[in-house]
């Protein structure tokens, strides 16, 4: 008797040679059927005065078995993000059309619109105010806010200047700016800006996920969505 087992006493193709086909599996991909004919040929063929340990069977099994629970595991997985990406793009779709808010001191002035936006303040503030700035860096209009407690602060820009008239649609630059102790100190602003179209997945920009197209403003991820309004 013998300790070794040849793929060709058990009717196996050996698919380590050059001449197999690359449809044909290789020896490191023997499936369920095949692992459990080489034990089965090995348990028929073992010397009976130097019968395998079972301890060794007993791991292999636990190896290919463990081997096959992971790659049921993935394939289930796959299918659950497959779903999970569908519902997704199913719930953004619903956001076209709707204004979102983003971080950025950039605004868009639509004919006959108000711009609008809002400061999170982490602490009290005093004379708080919003300039609006037109690209050059000419200050267009001051709206003062005055003293606010720490929260969401909303404004909105009617689109007319500090004399009353009103300026050419456009991008426009807001900056916020409070007195906080003895200092002046400048606050990040969110803007509001509509939802053109919904994108998931990869994007020219290599930016991956739900991604909004907002007018003006371009790709944005959803996870830098600070508001739906």
């Amino acid at each position: 008797m013998t300790d070794n087992v040849s793929l060709s006493t058990l009717g196996i193709k050996d698919y380590t040679n050059a001449g197999v086909a690359s449809t044909n599996k290789t020896a490191a991909e023997l499936d369920q059927e095949d692992f459990f004919a080489l034990l089965v040929a090995q348990l028929e063929n073992q010397d009976p005065l130097k019968p395998q340990d079972n301890t060794e069977f007993v791991t292999q099994m636990a190896q290919f078995t463990q081997l096959d629970s992971t790659q049921a595991l993935q394939s289930s997985f796959e299918e659950f993000v497959a779903t999970q990406q569908s519902n997704q793009a199913l719930q953004a779709s619903a956001l076209v059309g709707r204004n979102v808010s983003i971080e950025t001191d950039k605004a868009l002035l639509q004919d006959g619109k108000v711009v609008k936006g809002a400061v999170e303040l982490d602490a009290t503030v005093n004379d708080m105010n919003v300039s609006v700035y037109s690209q050059s860096g000419q200050l267009i209009r001051e709206i003062p806010i005055g003293r606010k407690e720490a929260g969401t602060v909303n404004f909105s820009w009617d689109g007319l200047n500090d004399g009353g008239d009103a300026v050419p649609a456009g991008s426009y630059i807001v900056k916020a700016t409070a007195t906080v102790g003895d200092q002046t100190v400048q606050l990040p602003t969110a803007m509001q800006a509509n939802v053109n179209s919904v994108t998931l997945g990869n994007t020219a920009q290599g930016t991956q996920g739900l991604v909004l197209n907002l007018a003006d403003y371009g790709a944005v991820r959803f996870d830098q969505i600070k508001e739906i309004n």
